[in-house]
This record gives structure tokens, sequence and C-alpha cells, in this order.
């Protein structure tokens, strides 16, 4: 079986006098306004799937809000992982052929998926045969994405519309849509790349984690303008060339223990 690279960011031991006050559900949560008024969820959809239960173990580490692992594939392509919950995020069509195969099989890291997440429909963040092929394999799975690569999908396999499988998202900028599965919630920003592209930013809440995927943007205006600080997000994972502007730290990674290129290949 393939070794892949895996990035253990999870030991984050919290040093404050008193316990973290417990997160409240993402529907109850208030963002702070910024210069550009963010305005609230304007969609809720909950999926009404189970989710299915996983086999994998939590790594022999204790901390005060458990293991969260991250596992860099290639580009974009990450796989976030707590004791209970795994998220894979833009599988693509770049991937070495055995990396397809291991995907569309089933095999370790791509098993026991509740969530899939595409940010947008470029080839180096989306296969749609290779999307197809593992939610036609994997009935309990969930993807979430933009409306053109559900669209793409559909064309491989239009049952997958059928099943209830795959829910597809279209914010307006500035505005945040979310999306909830037993134990995961998201929300969903519109980040700009490049028209006519949807490219979604994800906020990604599982097991007490907050985690923040940018996706493809260009944009350092549009996630000041989403005040990603209000979060308290644990990981953010930025377009790589976010790194090169000092304004980054101004949304939100000033404030965030874990900030990672989110192509760090380039």
């Amino acid at each position: 079986m393939k070794n892949y690279l895996g990035i253990l960011f999870a030991c984050f031991v919290l040093f404050a006098c008193s316990p973290k006050a417990e997160r409240q559900s993402i529907e109850n949560q208030e963002k702070s306004p910024t210069e550009t008024e963010v305005n609230p969820p304007t969609k809720v959809v909950e999926s009404v799937v189970e989710a299915e239960p996983t086999n994998t173990q939590p790594q022999e580490i204790v901390i005060k809000q458990g293991i969260l692992e991250i596992i860099y594939i290639d580009n974009d392509c990450f796989i976030f992982q707590t004791a209970d919950h795994k998220i894979l995020i833009d599988p693509h069509a770049d991937f070495m052929y055995e990396t397809k195969l291991d995907i569309a099989a089933g095999e370790a890291p791509f098993d026991n998926l509740d969530l899939l997440l595409i940010t947008h429909i470029h080839a180096d963040h989306f296969d749609a045969g290779l999307t197809a092929d593992l939610l036609d394999a994997n009935p309990g799975l969930i993807m979430v994405s933009p409306q053109d690569v559900q669209d793409s999908v559909a064309i491989k396999n239009s049952d997958l519309l059928e099943k209830g499988q795959m829910f597809a998202f279209e914010p307006v900028r500035y505005e945040r849509e979310v999306f909830s599965i037993p134990g995961i919630s998201l929300e969903m920003l519109y980040l700009q790349f490049g028209d006519p592209v949807t490219n979604l930013g994800y906020v990604i809440s599982v097991d007490g984690w907050k985690v923040f995927h940018s996706g493809d943007t260009m944009d350092i205006d549009d996630l000041i303008a989403y005040n990603l600080a209000a979060d308290e997000l644990d990981v953010a994972m930025l377009s790589y060339h976010m790194f090169t502007l000092p304004q980054y730290i101004d949304a939100g990674a000033r404030s965030t223990p874990v900030v990672v290129p989110a192509n760090p290949y380039i």
C-alpha cells in the first residue's frame, strides 16, 4: 500500500488557565462586521444522511481538544481527520495513476470518508470521473461543491443526484452559506479566483476544531472582508501567494495557531 506524506499539525497543547469556552454552533455564531458588511448565511441545508462510523483510531497523544491530523496528498488535496470523522478536499485529475486507483478503491488513507469538498472545477483540484467513481463506491459519502462541479459529476453519473449525495452552493460575495452533516459543520465563502469560475473557501468545524481552506483565491480583500479572525480558527490553509503579501496577517492569520500554504509544492 502506498505511503503518503502525512503532516501532523494537531499537537497543540493549550496553556490557558481556564478551559476554552465550548464552541457555539455555526448556526448561532455571530460574525463581526468589517468595512464591507458580511451578511448572515442565507441558506441552511441539513443532510438527512447518517454519518458512517469510521474505523480509524486516534494517535496516542492526549490533549484538551483531541487530535486533528492533516494529511497532505498533493497540490490543494488534503485529508482532515479526527478520531470520529474524515474529510477529503480537492482530489484532482493530475494525480499519479496509482493514487487515483487508491482513491477509487477506498484504500487508506482514502477509506471511511464522511465528506468530500471541492473548491473549484480546475483540473488541478477536481476530476469528474474520479469523483463520480468515489461517490458511487461510497453511498454514505456527501460531496459539497460549486454548481459547475456538481453538473460535471452528474454528466458522469446522473444517479448520484437522485441518491442525494451532492450539494452545490453559489454564495454571494461577502456572504456565507452553511451546511452540516452529523458531526461536521461547514461555511462556504465566495472567494474570487477568476470569472466565470466559482471558488469556494471552506470554514470547517469538526469535533471542536475549526479549519479554513481557501482553495485558489488571489484577492486578499475578500479574506479581510470575511473577517476570519472572528472565527477563532485553529488552522488556516491559504493560497501560497498569500504568503508574499503582508496583508494576509490581517485576514485572520495573526490569531491562528497554524497557517499553512494550501499548495505547498509550488
